[in-house]
């Protein structure tokens, strides 16, 4: 061996017992003082069900060492130590079997050996990740992508969201292949204060996290049902998939607040012959104390809509007509967002049917 070979593995043993970041995995040789070790398996099949590893614990110092006791991260870890004295420059034998049980994907545990000459134990790593079988995958992520990447969810319903606040959701990919995947999220047209964030690369077997933030902190005048696409594609094939979010801007209040507004709707569902009916009169009663604003109305359609007022005082009621086109077909869904606390966004609907008239034939 040349100088150079002798210079660089004394320099690798130095590193590796003073716990400074190297490529531990390469050597099941751990000096007892070092800080931390990772013991990666790196991808591992779905039909793996535990991970095992013995490794050499040396001292290498001129004092003996006594391990005092053992910490684990999880119950499901069983260890083997075949002594818990190391003279000066002599090893042990400390055997590792993690059970993997039911998880896939990441999956990290840790084991903390504690001696008598320090207060800092040296903490073991035990990573890998575990390919998911496909009918698992199936299952928890049925909705896909591409051929190797799958999502949790095919939709994404995040709820109110508070005008002045901000929001998240998050949307979970899988990839199940053994390579590392690159992918895009985008969302078209998409408004200033939505923003996305992803993992630049999901790892062979792993599962990335897309987050859908809202930041509403300067908004202060936009209401109701707002609905978003987030188009994710996998950059090796091309494919995409299209996930609906749907969420709703509503006023933040106090839902304490025994004197807050209560919006009532006798009837909230009518169903019309749109041939002779034009209009239908929906009620929106106030049963509350203070008084109920009604903030914001939303229509697909092109239907009139006409609100006597948008401020109704405790115990009164107002009227909200829609007009509606003859022989209209299409159902009529409407949104109203009021500062009712406990219901504020609240959906009235309307059914237009032609009906046939019957005539009375004698025979």
């Amino acid at each position: 061996m040349n100088k150079v070979a002798i210079l660089f593995s004394i320099l690798l043993g130095l590193t590796a017992c003073n716990g400074i970041s190297g490529d531990v995995r390469q050597s099941k040789k751990i000096c007892i003082n070092a800080s931390q070790y990772e013991l990666d398996f790196g991808v591992v099949p779905d039909t793996v069900s535990s991970l095992r590893e013995q490794l050499t614990i040396y001292n290498e110092s001129s004092d003996t060492v006594k391990i005092t006791h053992i910490d684990k991260s999880c119950g499901c870890t069983k260890l083997e130590l075949s002594n818990t004295v190391i003279p000066p420059n002599d090893s042990v034998l400390f055997s590792i079997n993690v059970d993997l049980g039911v998880n896939y994907s990441f999956f990290e545990r840790e084991v903390s050996l504690y001696t008598s000459q320090k207060e800092e134990p040296l903490t073991i790593y035990v990573r890998a990740s575990r390919l998911y079988p496909a009918q698992v995958a199936a299952r928890e992520f049925p909705f896909v992508v591409s051929e190797n990447l799958r999502l949790n969810t095919p939709y994404l319903i995040i709820g109110y969201a508070n005008l002045g606040e901000a929001k998240t959701a998050h949307i979970n990919i899988l990839n199940q292949s053994d390579k590392d995947i690159t992918y895009d999220v985008r969302i078209p047209d998409k408004p200033s204060y939505v923003s996305l964030y992803q993992d630049d690369i999901i790892k062979a077997g792993e599962v990335g996290r897309i987050t859908f933030l809202i930041d509403l902190s300067q908004i202060d005048n936009i209401w109701g049902l707002q609905r978003y696409n987030i188009i994710v594609q996998d950059r090796n094939s091309g494919e995409e998939a299209t996930i609906p979010v749907e969420v709703i801007f509503a006023e933040k209040t106090n839902r304490l607040d025994k004197d807050a507004p209560r919006i009532m709707v006798p009837v909230t569902h009518y169903t019309i012959n749109s041939s002779t009916q034009e209009k239908v009169e929906f009620i929106l009663r106030n049963i509350g104390k203070k008084v109920l604003y009604i903030r914001d109305i939303q229509k697909a359609g092109t239907e009139t809509i006409v609100l006597e007022t948008n401020e109704v005082k405790s115990g009164t009621e107002t009227i909200l007509t829609v007009r509606v086109k003859p022989k209209q077909t299409n159902p009529i869904e409407i949104g109203i967002t009021t500062n009712d606390p406990t219901e504020p966004y609240k959906i009235l609907r309307i059914d237009c049917n032609i009906y046939l008239r019957i005539l009375n034939i004698r025979w």
